[in-house]
């Protein structure tokens, strides 16, 4: 099933296994959970992706083959995966706590889940103090995902 992201009467049903496509003029994937979150708890059976524009087909209403194409052919399916090692884990607690985004998986990129420089810089000395380990802005622009972050401070270990 492929849903267009515009009103309530669009969001899927809890448990129903969709992709929600928004224009990428729009939002970013990560942009679109913001919003569902605001509707329903969004469950691991609903990706995201963008699309560069909303294909209608002859009725007027969404042409969901060709977004389907479009999402399978690109492979840019923006779903959610919930941590699985306790540094994901720690990280995502940080990154939910400093960016005020209760949905924040290891997928996401910290700039597309709201983050910004100040951000940045208190995500890094929370890392500091959580975890003995020393990050610079350029670390968390080489590693922006939570998932990229925690393999790095897996290896670099207490400071």
């Amino acid at each position: 099933m492929v849903v267009q992201l515009r009103n309530a009467a669009s969001l899927p049903t809890p448990g129903d296994h969709v992709v929600v496509v928004v224009p990428e003029a729009f939002l970013t994937g990560v942009g679109a959970r913001r919003i569902a979150y605001a509707r329903m708890a969004v469950p691991e059976t609903v990706g995201f992706a963008t699309v560069p524009e909303l294909w209608t087909d002859a009725t007027g209403g969404l042409d969901e083959a060709r977004c389907r194409e479009h999402v399978l052919a690109d492979g840019g399916v923006n779903r959610y995966e919930p941590p699985r090692t306790p540094a994901e884990r720690a990280i995502v607690a940080l990154w939910q706590e400093i960016l005020a985004f209760p949905g924040v998986g290891v997928l996401d990129d910290f700039i597309e889940a709201g983050g910004d420089s100040v951000s940045a810089l208190r995500l890094i000395d929370a890392v500091r103090e959580g975890f003995g380990v020393d990050l610079t802005l350029a670390d968390l622009m080489d590693h922006p995902t939570v998932r990229d972050l925690a393999a790095e401070i897996s290896t670099r270990g207490p400071a």
